[in-house]
């Protein structure tokens, strides 16, 4: 009866007008070209306008700049700007500030919600030729590492497929009004959101020190990520990578002193490491979202949902403001 009640006057649940997505042979899934979409949750509200491309973007904007230098962003649903409306997307922050600058620029949204690594890198390199950007900016986060399964075949689409099928899955477990409202409750609470996390296997992605299975998967992200920085250095793209944390990850740093043998500040170590070696910008967020969450302790995250909300978007997109104007 109470998850009757609930369901009723009080759904927890995420409901959409229509499926934002279509099926594709190689890539598993792609956004729905020229869909309208309404996104409804407990904690935002909004409505995703996608191309004739499956890009994300504003129906208010004026068709296409002349001779403007294209920036493509590429990656997951934290690129898509998942629960944002298209203004507050990082992507969409970054075009209007390097437009003020002077910067004559157009930032294409090409995320695709539940998007590992292989699926991204497999979309860039079917839309380097179709879109020809100046600068790509792939979308990186923890959760890439958590998607590859190393036992998984070597053939790439069926890779790219049961990465696909996983996150349906997923998606459908506990999914009860009465659960959902009870888990937004708890992790209201800094203390019991990291407690809950750290009962997930997500957790060993920032243990220390690491365990074999995480450093094979840091070793398939990397050879991927060294496929995509190839591509772009071929055609003379450039290119750099976005790390987004998570919110787990945001809260411990803002706490470092309350977890032990965690460091959640690990995998960004390692990448800008190997980043480096091979020359392009592995431009990292959570510094900066750290800072602003221990000093304004205001959330950044949509606490249940796990995406970022404007206020993360904003430092995200001024993070990379940073690094990205002195190359225009």
């Amino acid at each position: 009866m109470m998850e009757l009640f609930i369901s009723l006057f009080f759904s927890q649940k995420l409901s959409n007008s229509s499926a934002s997505a279509t099926k594709d042979p190689r890539l598993g899934h792609v956004n729905k070209p020229n869909t309208v979409v309404f996104s409804k949750s407990p904690e935002f509200s909004i409505t995703y306008h996608f191309d004739k491309n499956g890009f994300r973007y504003n129906p208010e904007k004026n068709g296409e700049l002349k001779n403007s230098i294209k920036i493509l962003t590429i990656g997951d649903s934290f690129t898509l700007g998942a629960g944002n409306h298209y203004k507050d997307v990082w992507s969409s922050i970054l075009e209007r500030e390097l437009i003020e600058y002077g910067k004559n620029v157009e930032v294409i949204n090409a995320g695709v919600s539940g998007y590992g690594t292989a699926q991204t890198v497999a979309f860039l390199e079917r839309l380097i030729q179709k879109v020809n950007p100046q600068i790509v900016l792939l979308g990186f986060l923890p959760n890439d590492l958590y998607d590859i399964n190393i036992e998984e075949d070597k053939d790439e689409k069926i890779q790219l497929d049961r990465q696909t099928a996983r996150r349906i899955n997923q998606e459908n477990l506990l999914n009860f009004n009465l659960i959902i409202l009870l888990k937004r409750i708890l992790y209201s609470f800094d203390e019991i959101y990291c407690k809950l996390f750290s009962l997930t296997s997500r957790i060993e992605y920032y243990q220390f020190p690491i365990n074999n299975t995480v450093q094979k998967k840091i070793n398939m992200i990397k050879d991927l990520i060294l496929k995509a920085f190839t591509l772009c250095n071929r055609e003379k793209i450039d290119f750099k990578v976005i790390s987004i944390p998570q919110q787990f990850q945001v809260i411990v740093n803002s706490n470092s002193n309350s977890y032990q043998n965690i460091d959640v500040g690990h995998i960004d170590r390692v990448f800008s490491k190997f980043s480096e070696n091979y020359g392009f910008d592995w431009v990292k967020t959570l510094p900066a979202l750290t800072e602003s969450y221990k000093y304004k302790n205001k959330d950044l995250y949509y606490r249940y949902d796990g995406h970022l909300n404007p206020e993360g978007n904003n430092i995200v997109a001024r993070s990379i403001l940073s690094m990205i104007s002195n190359d225009l």
